[in-house]
């Protein structure tokens, strides 16, 4: 992750151990870990420890809005590592995470 987030695309890049804890702490952990970690609990939780079936009729407007971000990510991770920008493809699905966790 830490490699991939300071990778050089246009300059040099330094990794050093700090860059390196505050990454995964504070981005890795901290925003994917917890999407996923809170995903598994409610999961758990509220349905039984499976993946409910999928209600239409129970969307409201920030459902079909995280529906429509899922869909837009993955066109531009898509577009992103067929460029060879790993980097920024990497930014956006943290960006989808961060979305989960609101």
């Amino acid at each position: 992750y830490y490699l991939t987030s300071i990778a050089p695309e246009t300059k040099d890049s330094e990794f050093t151990w700090k860059g390196f804890q505050d990454a995964v702490n504070n981005e890795l952990v901290a925003v994917f870990g917890n999407f996923v970690n809170r995903s598994f609990v409610l999961m758990h939780k509220l349905c039984g420890g499976k993946v409910p079936p999928f209600v239409a009729d129970l969307q409201d407007e920030t459902d079909q809005w995280l529906i429509q971000e899922i869909a837009n990510t993955k066109q531009k991770v898509e577009q992103l590592i067929s460029d060879y920008k790993f980097r920024d493809a990497l930014f956006e699905l943290i960006n989808l995470a961060r979305s989960g966790n609101q």
